[in-house]
């Protein structure tokens, strides 16, 4: 089971960062949004989404 969960948790967290990165210097926009918090706002809904099926 941590045999592919670590490896994968590494990878999925990896390509979340180049995203938010890419987002966040989006072309046409002179300046560029801190990476922390377009991280977050990709973020929220999973959060949402665990605390919501915690409560069930």
């Amino acid at each position: 089971m941590h045999r592919i969960l670590i490896p994968a948790t590494a990878i999925i967290g990896a390509i979340i960062i180049v995203i938010s990165d890419i987002i966040s210097q989006l072309p046409g926009f002179t300046g560029t949004l801190p990476l922390n918090s377009v991280t977050a706002i990709i973020g929220i809904p999973f959060v949402f989404m665990i605390i919501l099926k915690s409560k069930i």
